[in-house]
């Protein structure tokens, strides 16, 4: 087995997920043509729906650009001693505490909904 470090991880972490984040780009834009514009008229539209698929949407993609502001932060503009391997080593960072959040926050609003219907 290969030993990988955290730099590594999280390189390989940005990578999979800018790919990842395109594929759910992708698929939300044929889900919203299909859940706007195949209905006759506004009132059929599940509204419930369409704010949670934008709210899962805009998480997706601000992760992302946390994901890309961390990278910048340990590989570019880091003139700390530890290099990379200190910026994500910190666990106290703002940029995991806010990856953190928001992802619980988005989870949760959708389960209370799903349990109150």
């Amino acid at each position: 087995m290969v030993d990988t470090t955290p730099t590594e991880a999280h390189l390989a972490r940005l990578f999979l997920g800018s790919i990842l984040c395109g594929v759910h780009l992708v698929s939300f834009g044929f889900c919203m043509k299909t859940l706007v514009w195949a209905k006759s008229r506004w009132g059929d539209i599940n509204w419930a729906m369409l704010i949670v698929s934008f709210a899962l949407i805009t998480n997706a993609t601000f992760d992302a650009a946390v994901n890309f502001e961390q990278a910048l932060q340990a590989f570019v503009f880091n003139e700390a001693h530890g290099g990379a391997l200190e910026v994500y080593l910190n666990i106290s960072s703002w940029y995991n505490v806010v990856k953190v959040r928001t992802s619980i926050i988005s989870g949760t609003i959708i389960l209370i909904y799903i349990g109150q219907s």
